[in-house]
């Protein structure tokens, strides 16, 4: 039998926060191979200030995390009727005030006149206005992004402290702290992408001459709680 203390690793862990920099290596590299034109899309919602009470959508913090997660995925659907199949990565970032607006870098060129669609609908869905609340940039294949993986970080790096990179070791904000509880406390997911780049970005683990058994989680108590087992629970 083989007994091996392994860390218990979430959002907060650098092992967790290294392995999304991997992901985004993979993903930058995906992109070089592809050189597919890119269309940077960000979402912003109403707020709770002077503009969204005039417009009288005025939004709370948690009311703008369901506007945007919704209104995203009815953006998703027009997007994918209008583009066919396309392939596409989000993050959610917290403005200072706490609330949440989405980055998504889709790879696939979208008409002026489908943004102009994309832009009324926003308003129609009451997610943010018109004017505001949708932003497009095109990037064609010609151009590009000098660097995918460090554009896509510094959305991330909010989320991601203490990664020695240049964009993980700010100290988050009051707002940034308060994004986050909303995030843990409806389990709200900050980064997402099509099946496709998941797949790209999973990692590849290497074979092992051990096979896994078990796994148990030791709380701060000393107290054993298992967690999981193989179906024998035994070694062969």
């Amino acid at each position: 039998m083989v007994v091996s203390d392994v860390e218990y690793i979430h959002r907060w862990t650098d092992t967790y926060r290294r392995s999304w920099i991997a992901k985004l290596y993979q993903l930058e590299e995906w992109h070089n191979r592809e050189r597919l034109p890119v269309t940077l899309l960000t979402l912003t919602t109403y707020q709770d200030g002077w503009y969204s009470h005039q417009k009288g959508r005025n939004l709370t913090i948690p009311e703008s995390f369901d506007a945007l997660k919704t209104g995203w995925v009815k953006v998703a659907k027009i997007l994918r009727k209008e583009l066919g199949k396309f392939e596409y990565f989000w993050v959610m970032e917290p403005h200072d005030s706490g609330y949440p607006h989405m980055h998504v870098m889709l790879f696939a060129e979208v008409a002026p006149e489908l943004q102009d669609k994309i832009c009324s609908l926003w308003e129609t869905y009451g997610a943010g206005s018109r004017a505001h609340g949708v932003d497009f940039e095109i990037r064609p294949k010609t151009e590009g992004i000098q660097s995918l993986r460090n554009y896509l970080l510094k959305y991330l790096a909010k989320g991601l402290q203490g990664t020695d990179s240049k964009f993980g070791d700010d100290p988050l904000l009051p707002g940034h702290w308060v994004f986050h509880s909303q995030v843990w406390k409806y389990k709200y997911r900050i980064v997402g992408s099509s099946r496709l780049l998941s797949r790209v970005m999973a990692y590849d683990a290497p074979e092992s001459a051990l096979e896994w058994v078990r796994t148990d989680l030791v709380d701060v108590n000393g107290d054993i709680h298992p967690l999981a087992h193989s179906r024998d629970d035994v070694m062969p």
